[in-house]
């Protein structure tokens, strides 16, 4: 094969968390694999590009232009969330582009460039599309309809001595929101959502201000009323404001609060032999994000003492029961605004509406809200009282019902939806 030379894009992908989806899967893995793999190479194809090395779960392909890449990613994550994957759950795949000058080693590229493109890709998050600034430049002009792109700022690539500046691929039938990239600027273990923030501007313009200006802020809430992912959406927004870093502890899975110390320590990577009070108050302006506190309410003096030890902490917690400390700041979570009435312009403009239309665009692109279907979906999100968790839930179980048999199956027995996923996490 005749390999092009000249200036190229360079895509590289790989499937985030293989090797925790290996360890679960063991031999069914091969099945996962295999179907990524065969989406993979159907997009680079249809996007005009060779697929130049398949190692593990990770692609590296070149384009002549940077549009048929930019095709090809698109592409192939939308045929990825479509896929229906039934043995290990989503496959979330990273992808970042990079447009430069080619230089032929043998069969294969090598030189900067190409390393620059690894190097970009590794920042991205699973299902995020990343493109170097190069490459914006040259699709920004001719980009399709459905396709933007959204300026992350300037990153730092390992072993590069200058930034990078950094744009995201958005459309509107993919995921558009996550975690902080991971350059090596930013210090954060902010788990990523795997869907799309939908809605609540006015309870993330809350919750930033009050985190800016307390030092424990607390969001409590039933199980299921979306206080997880708002604080996470949220903590995204706010890492530039915490030099020492933002990071996230789940507290589920342990109920004895002797543990809660060392699941701080491992969440900030702090140095063996070291309290975490004392590593907290080397790292400067740190943001901890607390999640479901509820679990380990006797840890909550913990709290108070870390805080006292190290100044420039700030703790932003989500838990069903406030910690009684003083000093600190409570911020019910409701559940999502619902539709007025049955109308197109009321379920679409509503919290609730939204995101079931989006959780609904994942499993089935080709949806559309009309007159006839949107008496539905306001009944659906309504006798689910807009919580998120459960919205998603009968969002997914739409593909099983129809919409008109899920209202009536959610009129009969609304204890059904709680087949849903077998990811889901308990609360939410």
């Amino acid at each position: 094969m005749r390999l092009p030379t000249g200036v190229l894009t360079f895509l590289f992908t790989d499937i985030e968390g293989s090797t925790r989806m290996v360890q679960r899967l063991g031999s069914a893995f091969d099945v996962v694999l295999e179907r990524h793999n065969e989406i993979m190479r159907q997009a680079i194809a249809d996007g005009d590009g060779i697929a130049l090395k398949t190692e593990g779960d990770s692609f590296f392909a070149v384009f002549d232009s940077p549009l048929g890449c930019l095709r090809a990613m698109v592409e192939g994550q939308r045929s990825l969330i479509g896929a229906g994957w039934q043995e290990g759950g989503q496959v979330l795949v990273r992808m970042g582009a990079h447009t430069g000058e080619a230089r032929l080693g043998g069969d294969d590229y090598v030189g900067v460039e190409v390393n620059r493109a690894a190097r970009l890709s590794s920042l991205a998050h699973g299902g995020q599309i990343i493109v170097s600034h190069t490459t914006r430049d040259l699709v920004d002009s001719n980009l399709p309809a459905d396709v933007d792109l959204r300026d992350l700022g300037d990153h730092r690539l390992k072993d590069f001595d200058e930034p990078e500046r950094v744009f995201q691929v958005v459309t509107t039938d993919l995921p558009t929101d996550f975690p902080p990239l991971r350059s090596a600027n930013v210090k954060t273990n902010l788990p990523t959502l795997g869907s799309e923030f939908v809605g609540r501007e006015a309870e993330v313009t809350r919750v930033a201000d009050l985190v800016a200006n307390n030092r424990l802020v607390t969001l409590t809430g039933v199980g299921g009323s979306g206080k997880t992912r708002l604080a996470v959406h949220v903590a995204g927004t706010l890492v530039q404001r915490f030099a020492g870093g933002v990071f996230f502890v789940g507290l589920d899975a342990i109920d004895d609060p002797v543990g809660f110390d060392q699941l701080v320590a491992e969440a900030i990577e702090g140095p063996a032999g070291t309290s975490v009070d004392e590593t907290l108050q080397q790292m400067g302006p740190v943001l901890l994000i607390l999640d479901n506190f509820e679990h380990l309410l006797g840890a909550a003096p913990r709290v108070s003492e870390l805080l006292h030890a190290a100044p420039e902490l700030s703790v932003l917690v989500t838990s069903q029961a406030l910690l009684r400390l003083r000093g600190e700041h409570a911020l019910p979570v409701p559940a999502l605004g619902l539709p007025a009435d049955s109308t197109v312009e009321a379920v679409s403009e509503s919290d609730s509406g939204a995101l079931f239309i989006r959780r609904l665009w994942s499993t089935d692109p080709s949806f559309e809200l009309t007159v006839a279907n949107a008496p539905a979906i306001r009944d659906i999100v309504r006798r689910l009282d807009g919580l998120p968790l459960a919205i998603e839930l009968a969002a997914a179980r739409t593909r099983l019902f129809g919409l008109d048999g899920l209202r009536a199956e959610l009129a009969e027995r609304l204890a059904s939806l709680g087949g849903g996923f077998a990811d889901a996490p308990e609360r939410h």
